[in-house]
Parts: C-alpha cells; sequence; structure tokens
C-alpha cells in the first residue's frame, strides 16, 4: 500500500475527507491489474512460440493487448513464472500490459 500523508486538524469534516480518500485509493491501488507495466513494440513471429521477458519480479497474472498493428489472432502458448510465450496467425508488432 502506499500511505498518504495526513494533515492533522482539529477540523473533523477535514479529517474524515483525508480518511475517506485514503479509503478509496488504497482500494484503487490494491488491484492486481493496476501493479503492471507496459510492454511496447514487441515483434511476434508467425508459426513459432514468441517468449517475452515480462519483467513484473513476480508470476504473471494476466496480460491485456494494448495493440497490434496486424489483423491477427494472439494467443497464450507455455508459459512460465519469468515468461510470457505468445504465438500469433501472422507476424505483427504488439503492446502488452502485463499484470
Amino acid at each position: 500500500m502506499i500511505n498518504i500523508k495526513r494533515i492533522s486538524t482539529e477540523d473533523k469534516i477535514l479529517d474524515q475527507m483525508q480518511q475517506n480518500t485514503e479509503t478509496v485509493f488504497n482500494q484503487i491501488v490494491g488491484r492486481e491489474i493496476i501493479d503492471g507495466r507496459l510492454l511496447k513494440k514487441i515483434s511476434l513471429t508467425v508459426g513459432i512460440d514468441n517468449p517475452i521477458s515480462h519483467k513484473l519480479d513476480r508470476d504473471l497474472m494476466g496480460y491485456i493487448i494494448v495493440k497490434n498493428n496486424t489483423n491477427c489472432t494472439i494467443w497464450e502458448s507455455t508459459s512460465n513464472s519469468k515468461t510470457l510465450t505468445l504465438r500469433c496467425s501472422a507476424s505483427t508488432v504488439i503492446s502488452l500490459w502485463v499484470f
């Protein structure tokens, strides 16, 4: 969790607002999908396994293709804790959000 610095006041409304802001903020940043990394300009070659190091320093939970420059299908092949392996129906360049 990220700690938000609170300002000590004698104003109960301001104190409650700070508490509510911290609660909502921690709910948002605590989501697994937020704790990710954007990988840009990844070349995938058709017909082979394309290993991609996700660089998360933890096991991969999932990925989202955020950019694809070719009309093709992309799917996950065999993967391990450090590497995501993708295959594609046509050679392409993609960007991924990994989390």
